[in-house]
């Protein structure tokens, strides 16, 4: 990098700046990042767009007044060296950023008030000195966001670079021009994921598709809008808890028959999803013990 650009790190994370000229022109960059097992790991080649995050919302959003009726919530838990670069895209593709700090200890909570202070009055961080879970952050915002804005539409999506924040601009179109109550993010391609979650990925959707057939193929995908009368039922009914909030959520949605639509998006995993803190024996427990409880009611 030193021949031709630039390493800058600090306490958080290193960042590398290239010359403009060799790529002037060039939509899309693909990089290979190398984790522990060097570029035999399982993350395959990912694109960089290289136009400005502002000129692709523009053609993206035909009305501004689209973008300022969405607010993205991203739920943060030691995603210190993603989540200062997810939250930044996400406000050219969302009015209102609301960034949860799920009691981190990496210094993610530094790197989301650094950025609340780039933008202020359109990052809004919110969180706890200690880890709640995924469901609670979700829960949180989603209280804030019915307390605070005027009816948005709500797009979730994580901090830790699986979903990226161009395709929340098509997930909230998707929910209003096909007028869903809850649209889903589905990666399908499932060759892609580690094979812990590509089994339990399957597993849960089979077993959900069992019961309601209408259920999307993508099953926990964390990426979805909502609309703003089923985030006010969400905050009423689904008590906040980890990973099994998502899918009380979308439960929920199904035994209401709302509409649910899709969108498909890119399946990405970094470095074999290193940055998840999903707990295979203990969240997958807490996932199917909702999955069945709620079947019993």
């Amino acid at each position: 990098a030193s021949a031709h650009g630039k390493i800058i790190r600090d306490k958080i994370h290193d960042e590398v700046v290239l010359p403009a000229g060799p790529f002037r022109g060039a939509p899309s960059l693909f990089v290979k990042p190398a984790g522990k097992r060097g570029i035999f790991d399982r993350m395959g080649w990912q694109e960089i767009r290289l136009e400005t995050d502002c000129r692709e919302a523009a053609t993206l959003w035909e009305d501004p007044l689209e973008q300022r009726c969405v607010a993205a919530i991203i739920p943060c838990y030691n995603v210190a060296e993603t989540c200062g670069t997810i939250v930044r895209a996400a406000t050219a593709f969302a009015g209102q950023v609301i960034a949860v700090n799920d009691g981190s200890t990496d210094g993610t909570k530094e790197v989301l008030d650094a950025v609340a202070r780039e933008y202020p009055g359109r990052v809004h961080v919110l969180g706890w000195s200690s880890n709640q879970g995924k469901g609670a952050a979700l829960i949180e915002a989603f209280r804030y966001v019915a307390e605070m804005m005027p009816s948005p539409i709500v797009v979730t999506l994580d901090g830790d670079g699986q979903h990226q924040p161009r395709d929340i601009a098509r997930l909230a179109q998707t929910l209003a021009a096909e007028e869903c109550e809850l649209v889903i993010g589905e990666r399908l391609a499932r060759e892609k994921m580690p094979l812990r979650s590509r089994v339990g990925n399957m597993a849960t959707a089979g077993l959900i598709q069992w019961v309601y057939p209408a259920a999307p193929e993508d099953t926990q995908s964390g990426f979805r809008a909502f609309a703003p009368d089923f985030v006010r039922e969400i905050v009423k009914v689904v008590p906040a808890g980890r990973y099994e909030t998502e899918l009380r959520i979308l439960l929920l949605a199904l035994r209401q028959r709302r509409r649910i639509g899709s969108v498909t998006i890119p399946t990405l995993y970094i470095d074999d999803n290193r940055l998840s803190h999903f707990r295979p024996l203990v969240d997958s427990w807490r996932i199917y013990r909702t999955l069945f409880a709620c079947w019993l009611l």
